[in-house]
């Protein structure tokens, strides 16, 4: 392939992959990123030089990248510098500019349009690459997404600490379920447990967040101000504190109860004792029983979620998922917690003391510690949402967890 055909390539798949983005974000926010971060920061400025529009959205989904990875503050300045560099490219079809550097003054002959690469490539709007249309609703769609993402940023209403906890209304967790980082409804019954139990530390650990875009930990952190450390086998990102390690039973209770005890003064977390931890969190893809069978003697956090693989469709699916959700059940409950609820494979958990001590409080539902109502309960929903499909709601192939609720 010749080296014109190979950009030529490179650019109909990057085309693509800016089309899918909504999709993407839907389905595996983890995956919008890939592109943008293995082109590197020099690639979008290639694209903008050869008077490609798509060089405009690769910055685009970098910046979205970084929200909540550095201050709302910087990513608002860099928003401003994309600005001058969309407006500058607009006018003269190339920019030189990073968006983590100050923007350069216009290049000499801007003024007079004298200034472009674009003499050997198509047309900036040529059909066959991006239209202008095209270029203008994903432009307007990142945005949004950026946007939105800056919006949630100490968007939560305050949660009580554990001894200013009001008593009286019951604590259910039925329809509370809320999708906005994690990969099912856990964000909305995360943010409802602690309404319940109260907050003490807002320390967290979560094993398993590749590259910590779709997690369980990052709506409490960037709308309730939680801070925490996340463990994951092929990622690390310092700016959240996440750290690459590929966690194994034989150090996985030494590993958090060192990082816990020494804190980060970088980040501001103080050292604690692992008792003292409001969540831990695991998403492992099968590693979750073993790992919290090594940490349970000595890591005690008083909020737990565990990852089963329940999938509530084919039988012999609702017996593996019976099979290991029963496993990870009688180990929290030999361990001291109690299950609060379970969203398609993830099964919230409350240490005992801190749910009895909620519980003569705000009277918890019927249901909590019942696995045997939350696994028929998923399998219903996953029923009714196999019906809505094949009658032609096929989001609901998605999110099947839902308009559900039973």
């Amino acid at each position: 392939m010749s080296k014109c055909a190979l950009f030529a390539d490179q650019y109909s798949e990057l085309k693509r992959f800016a089309r899918s983005f909504q999709h993407l974000n839907r389905v595996v926010p983890a995956r919008q990123h890939r592109v943008a971060l293995q082109m590197g920061s020099g690639q979008p400025l290639l694209h903008l030089q050869r008077c490609r529009p798509v060089g405009l959205l690769l910055m685009l989904m970098q910046i979205h990248f970084r929200v909540h990875r550095v201050a709302d503050s910087v990513v608002k300045e860099q928003l401003e510098q994309w600005k001058w560099c969309r407006q500058g490219w607009e006018e003269w079809c190339q920019v030189v500019c990073d968006p983590e550097q100050p923007p350069p003054r216009p290049p000499e002959g801007a003024e007079s349009g004298n200034v472009s690469f674009n003499s050997l490539g198509p047309l900036p709007w040529d059909p066959p690459f991006l239209n202008h249309r095209e270029f203008l609703a994903l432009e307007k769609e990142l945005l949004g997404a950026i946007d939105g993402h800056l919006r949630i940023s100490k968007s939560g209403s305050l949660l009580p600490k554990a001894t200013e906890v009001r008593c009286g209304e019951p604590c259910s967790l039925f329809n509370k379920e809320r999708k906005v980082y994690s990969q099912y409804g856990l964000d909305g019954i995360l943010e409802q447990t602690f309404r319940c139990v109260g907050v003490t530390t807002k320390a967290f650990v979560e094993i398993g967040t590749q590259y910590g875009v779709q997690c369980s930990t990052r709506f409490l952190r960037v709308a309730h101000g939680f801070l925490g450390y996340m463990f994951d086998d092929s990622n690390s990102d310092e700016r959240i504190g996440l750290q690459k390690v590929f966690m194994k039973p034989t150090f996985a209770a030494s590993l958090v109860n060192s990082t816990v005890r020494a804190g980060s003064a970088r980040r501001g977390i103080p050292g604690i004792a692992p008792s003292r931890l409001d969540l831990l969190s695991m998403d492992t893809d099968g590693m979750d029983f073993a790992l919290w069978r090594s940490m349970c003697p000595s890591i005690r956090p008083r909020v737990l979620t565990l990852e089963a693989e329940w999938v509530g469709k084919a039988p012999w699916h609702e017996k593996a998922a019976s099979i290991i959700t029963g496993k990870i059940h009688r180990l929290a409950r030999a361990c001291g917690y109690v299950l609060v609820y379970v969203v398609l494979h993830d099964m919230v958990f409350v240490r005992r003391d801190v749910f009895e001590q909620s519980h003569s409080c705000r009277p918890w539902d019927t249901s909590a510690g019942d696995l045997n109502f939350f696994l028929a309960r998923e399998k219903r929903r996953g029923q009714l949402a196999s019906e809505r499909e094949h009658a032609g709601g096929r989001e609901l192939s998605l999110w099947r967890y839902n308009g559900c609720i039973m």
